[in-house]
């Protein structure tokens, strides 16, 4: 075993509580509740939970190692998740009466050890419904691969914070209305494209004064996204200001 990988797992053990808000056995427990099988299918989901590649892909690891860590110690490995099936075995053939004996021949077998109660589960919420969403906007969604769920939340905090929302299919966008256009939003697999009408607001931080392809003129202004930590109240902010000038202008 690599002495430098054990204790680069501990460090990362000890730092998942401090930097995500949810300890090792949480995480462990948040997985199962996804009810993924796929290895690759677990780490798109744990990105945008605002996880680096490799950190989701350490979990992962750990997760498909039974929730123990991988390079630590017997003592050091976490109990299971889960109480285990017990092991088959023949049934035992029915014994032939046999005369009493005066005496023990053999010594009792000792009691089965008790079975470990499961962990209390921690539930999973679905994820929400987009508001106004229709078979086309969910296929578009759908292209987004791993980014589906990223692409999800912030529908749903722009929903949050603009009540009425209205998501329809344009071409190859998401068109944000309420109930004219200020905004679209472009979901790919790599990364989300969100293009919003701010007019002559400055470009700057992570906005860029450019137009995605297929978009209106008063389409000014798009930012990329690729992280749930980018999805934050400075992004929201610029979507309720582009949603104040195209809907509150007249």
């Amino acid at each position: 075993m690599s002495r430098k990988h054990a204790e680069l797992e501990r460090e990362f053990i000890e730092d998942l509580e401090p930097r995500t808000g949810r300890s090792l056995a949480v995480w462990m427990s948040l997985i199962d509740g996804t009810r993924l099988t796929d290895r690759n299918a677990v780490i798109d989901w744990l990105r945008p939970q605002g996880l680096t590649f490799a950190h989701a892909s350490w979990l992962e690891r750990i997760h498909h190692n039974g929730g123990r860590p991988i390079y630590g110690e017997t003592s050091e490995r976490l109990p299971p998740l889960a109480p285990q099936p017990p092991a088959t075995s023949a049934p035992r053939p029915t014994p032939t009466a046999q005369p009493a004996p005066t005496h023990a021949t053999t010594a009792p077998l000792p009691p089965a050890a008790p079975t470990p109660a499961p962990p209390r589960p921690i539930s999973v919420s679905p994820t929400p419904p987009v508001p106004a969403a229709s078979a086309s906007v969910a296929e578009l969604m759908a292209r987004g691969k791993g980014l589906r769920p990223l692409a999800h939340m912030l529908l749903r905090e722009i929903a949050q914070a603009l009540p009425g929302l209205v998501t329809t299919p344009a071409g190859d966008l998401i068109s944000l209305q309420r109930p004219r256009e200020f905004g679209v939003l472009l979901v790919g697999p790599r990364e989300l494209r969100l293009g919003l009408d701010l007019g002559n607001w400055p470009a700057e931080g992570p906005l860029t004064r450019a137009r995605i392809p297929g978009t209106k003129p008063r389409i000014t202004h798009i930012t990329v996204i690729n992280d749930a930590r980018q999805v934050g109240a400075s992004l929201i902010e610029l979507v309720q200001r582009a949603d104040a000038m195209t809907n509150t202008a007249e």
